[in-house]
């Protein structure tokens, strides 16, 4: 049961945020451009840029009661969607390519954040346009992950880096030696 509940909310994260990616970049976005610091303090900016690098130069949005936060860049398809009032939460990101500033121009990943730090990350492939994993991160920081997208999930990361796998159906720490996994049992 609990699988067939995923799969609906990814269903459904995946469908809010190509919605919203179209609305606010084909039709309303370049009509309210003004300055981030608007809606957000100097710290929350510095915070948030850490983690997101293109926040730094970001163009703020503000739609309903959204705002909505785009790269500088416009062939980037990112966007960040946050409440205009408090809480600030939940947040959506869809993500071209979060860890360098090279754009494909195709989102690769949407994430849904609540405020006690759970994510749900969809992540696909740009090439095709396909899904091919997704990443449920719970509010004590331990993210679990499904490569193959088939409901089953195959490794567990702790904040404090321990890598585990799941093999029949028990976890097992590992580690990496150059290319080699290596199993701890």
């Amino acid at each position: 049961m609990k699988q067939r509940t995923l799969f609906y909310l990814l269903i459904l994260v995946i469908m809010v945020g190509f919605v919203l990616h179209d609305v606010v970049i084909n039709r309303h976005a370049r009509s309210n451009d003004c300055d981030v610091s608007t809606y957000f303090t100097e710290q929350q900016l510095k915070q948030t840029a850490e983690a997101i690098p293109w926040m730094k130069n970001a163009k703020a949005h503000k739609i309903g009661n959204l705002i909505v936060l785009s790269p500088e860049d416009t062939n980037r398809a990112s966007l960040y969607i946050v409440p205009a009032s408090p809480p600030y939460f939940p947040m959506i990101l869809l993500e071209d390519n979060i860890h360098t500033n090279l754009s494909r121009g195709k989102p690769q990943k949407i994430c849904l954040i609540d405020g006690h730090g759970k994510r749900v990350e969809v992540d696909g492939k740009v090439k095709d346009g396909v899904f091919d994993s997704y990443v449920v991160t719970t509010s004590n920081g331990v993210s679990y992950y499904d490569k193959g997208f088939d409901g089953s999930f195959k490794g567990r990361f702790w904040p404090s880096g321990k890598k585990e796998i799941m093999c029949s159906n028990v976890w097992h720490s590992y580690h990496m030696d150059g290319n080699n996994m290596v199993i701890e049992r």
